[in-house]
């Protein structure tokens, strides 16, 4: 084999080999993305249960209003704007037992020292598009939710 046939070869491996190398980069990247998507979603759940758990609210309906912001915006405001391009209130729910009563998820759950109310937070259809569409197609996450004790104050 001559020096240019060589030279040929060597192009077409490499051309090759950087095809994977590219195609290997851009999945890490978009699975990178998709990690940290997923974990600012469960902290704004986790926030926004613990927000509507400690809050002095008595009006149900603003607390709810207020808790929806707080896993959308980071704020009872629902000023600013989204923890996550295309994050909505909409895609929020909290069931609480006066608001859900005859709920399972969220009705009294007896204990050995007697019973507790849950609150329940959840963000469910978070559409997450991807940044090569063509490669990877776009996802769309289930329920993300936390479920912490409430006391009625």
């Amino acid at each position: 084999m001559t020096r240019v046939h060589v030279r040929g070869v060597a192009a077409i491996e490499l051309a090759l080999i950087l095809l994977g190398m590219v195609f290997l980069t851009v999945g890490v990247v978009e699975v990178g993305r998709a990690l940290h998507a997923y974990d600012t979603l469960a902290k704004q759940v986790r926030g926004a249960a613990r927000y509507y758990i400690t809050t002095l609210q008595p009006d149900v309906a603003l607390k709810t209003t207020a808790t929806k912001n707080m896993a959308v915006f980071g704020n009872p405001a629902g000023t600013g704007s989204p923890a996550l391009p295309g994050l909505t209130t909409s895609m929020v729910t909290v069931l609480e037992p006066t608001l859900n009563a005859g709920v399972n998820e969220v009705t009294a759950v007896a204990t050995g020292a007697g019973s507790i109310n849950l609150v329940s937070v959840s963000i469910n259809g978070y559409p997450m598009s991807s940044m090569t569409a063509t490669v990877f197609p776009d996802i769309t996450f289930g329920p993300i939710s936390v479920t912490m004790p409430f006391v009625f104050f």
